[in-house]
C-alpha cells in the first residue's frame, strides 16, 4: 500500500469494513496484493456500483451527508452541491390496478381499497368523507364514515364492518366515476362485497373451530374426522359417543369402535343399537347404513383360557 502513497491506517479502516474507503485505497490495495490495471478497472466499475446503491438507499432514509455526492458516475470528482439523479424505485404497472377477488384477508383487502382509492384520484381523508355523506343521505343501507375513522381503516388499525366497507368503496367508485358496463370487474360493487365476506370467513374459520351444540354433541370438521378421536371418544358416555359416531361415515365409525377399549365399545355398540345404526352381520355386530352398505367392525378383544385377550382378523371388505 506505501507504493501507492496509502496509509497503513487508511488500509486498516477499508479492510475492516467500517467506512467506505476511496478508490484510490482501493487501487492501491489491489496493486499491493499483485493485481494488474485490468483488475483496478475491474474493481473500478464495482465501486462505482456500490457507492451508487449506497447514495440512493442512504438518501431514501434522509441521509444529508449522503445526498451531495462528491464523484460523477465514473467516478471522477465533481463541484459539491451538485446532486446526482437517484434512479426511482417503481413498481410494475400492472400492480396498480386492484384486485378484490384476489384478497384472502383483511390486510389484502384494505390494500387493495388504497388502490381502489388511487384509481378515483386518491382524495383527502376529509373529500372522502363528504362523498360518503352525499352517498349515505338517502339509502339507510349505508353508513356515514368520518374522516378519523376513514384513516384509521387505510392504516390497518380498524378492522371496517361489511356496512361501512360498502359505503367506502361505493363512494370511491363513485368519486372516480367508474361504469361497470365499460370498466373491469373490480368496478362492481358486489365483487368487493364478496370479498369482505371472504376475508371475515377467513378471520373467524367457523369450520375449523371446535363447537358445542345443544345436548353437548361435539361436531367435529372435515379435517379431523380421520384423526385420532379414538382417546376422545372413550371419555365421553356411551350415549354422547353414539350420537358423535351415528353422523360419521361408516367405515371411521368401524375404525374408531375397534380401537376402544371392550367394555367401552360394547356399551357404545349398545347404545349405536338403540339410535338404529347397528345391524347384525354373519360375522358378528356391523355398522349399518341407510343405502345398505355394511361395514364389519373388528370383533371386540374377548378374554382367552389363561386370562389374556385375542384380537380378531381384520375387517372384510364392505359388502352390499
Amino acid at each position: 500500500a506505501e507504493a501507492g502513497h496509502v496509509s497503513f491506517s487508511r488500509v486498516a479502516k477499508a479492510c475492516a469494513g467500517k467506512v467506505m474507503p476511496s478508490f484510490d485505497t482501493v487501487a492501491a490495495i489491489v496493486r499491493g496484493c499483485g493485481g494488474t490495471d485490468d483488475d483496478v478497472e475491474a474493481w473500478r466499475t464495482d465501486y462505482v456500483a456500490t457507492t451508487q446503491t449506497i447514495g440512493q438507499l442512504m438518501r431514501k432514509l434522509d441521509d444529508a451527508a449522503v445526498v451531495v455526492p462528491t464523484r460523477t458516475d465514473t467516478g471522477r470528482p465533481i463541484r459539491a452541491g451538485r446532486l446526482r439523479p437517484v434512479k426511482a424505485d417503481v413498481a410494475d404497472p400492472a400492480a396498480m390496478c386492484p384486485n378484490p377477488e384476489a384478497a384472502q384477508t383483511f390486510d389484502d383487502l384494505i390494500y387493495h381499497t388504497k388502490l381502489l382509492r388511487i384509481q378515483a384520484g386518491n382524495p383527502t381523508g376529509r373529500a372522502l368523507a363528504k362523498v360518503i355523506k352525499g352517498v349515505a343521505q338517502g339509502n339507510r343501507s349505508l353508513v356515514l364514515v368520518g374522516s378519523t375513522t376513514l384513516s384509521d381503516i387505510f392504516a390497518g388499525n380498524r378492522r371496517p364492518s361489511s356496512e361501512q366497507f360498502t359505503t367506502i368503496v361505493k363512494a370511491l367508485l363513485q368519486h372516480g366515476g367508474f361504469q361497470p358496463a365499460t370498466d373491469t370487474s373490480w368496478s362492481l360493487l358486489a365483487t368487493w362485497q364478496n370479498a369482505w365476506r371472504r376475508a371475515e370467513f377467513n378471520r373467524e374459520r367457523p369450520d375449523l373451530s371446535r363447537r358445542r351444540r345443544p345436548g353437548k354433541t361435539f361436531l367435529l370438521t372435515e379435517d379431523k374426522d380421520e384423526g385420532p378421536a379414538a382417546a376422545m371418544i372413550a371419555e365421553m358416555t356411551p350415549a354422547l359417543a353414539a350420537a358423535l359416531l351415528s353422523g360419521l361415515p361408516p367405515h371411521i365409525q368401524a375404525g374408531i369402535v375397534g380401537e376402544l377399549p371392550p367394555a367401552k365399545a360394547q356399551a357404545v355398540i349398545a347404545a349405536m343399537h338403540e339410535l338404529g345404526n347397528v345391524v347384525k352381520h354373519d360375522d358378528g355386530v356391523a355398522i349399518g347404513t341407510a343405502d345398505g352398505t355394511v361395514l364389519p367392525m373388528r370383533p371386540t378383544p374377548v378374554p382367552d383360557e389363561e386370562g389374556g385377550l385375542q384380537l380378531g382378523d381384520a375387517p372384510p371388505e364392505p359388502t352390499k
